[in-house]
Parts: structure tokens; sequence; C-alpha cells
């Protein structure tokens, strides 16, 4: 989350940052990032890919967290958007990589 806080000049031009922009709750704190791990860790062409969280990300607001998934073959985007990649849709010597976005 990137928050950006413009800051109101008074009459003098100088500076007015007297309005907090977070004042009425508006703002939260980004969840921690979570750990991952692709599973099996030795797939053959067979397997499903799994992208599993090994440790879960934490809301420091205490609110409930979600997670994206995004998928890259051989380093290329792929349309795959959720944990699993199907085994039909891998190939021998090829490098998968899950990114997972706590929000």
């Amino acid at each position: 989350m990137l928050i950006i806080w413009l800051a109101c000049s008074g009459t003098d031009g100088a500076p007015d940052d007297s309005l907090d922009p977070c004042a009425d709750g508006g703002c939260t704190e980004a969840p921690s990032a979570p750990e991952i791990a692709v599973m099996p860790t030795d797939p053959t062409t067979v397997d499903d890919l799994t992208c599993e969280i090994v440790t879960e990300a934490v809301d420091p607001d205490g609110t409930a967290v979600t997670y994206a998934y995004s998928w890259t073959g051989n380093g290329q985007p792929t349309d795959y958007a959720d944990n699993t990649v199907p085994a039909s849709a891998t190939a021998m010597s090829q490098l998968w990589a899950c990114t997972v976005v706590a929000t």
C-alpha cells in the first residue's frame, strides 16, 4: 500500500499539515509477507504444482488476510491465479515460481 500525504498550503503559502488523513481510521498497515513453498519439492510432469502457505501473514490491524497468487513459467507471467498449476500445464525442464501477496 502506498500512502501519499499532500500538505495543503495556508494563505501564506506555508504547508498546513494539521489535517491528518489517517485520523478517521482510513489508513491501515500492510500485513506481513507469508512464508511459502512450492510443492512437491521434486516434481515430475505428472505432479500438480501447489503453492502452500508455510507461515500465515499477520495483519497488524487484526483484520482478515486474503492471498493473491501469481505464477511464472520459465520467467514469463502465466494466467494461473490460484494456488495450483495443473500437471498438464507443465513440461520437463521448466522452471515454475509462485508469488503470493497478502492483503
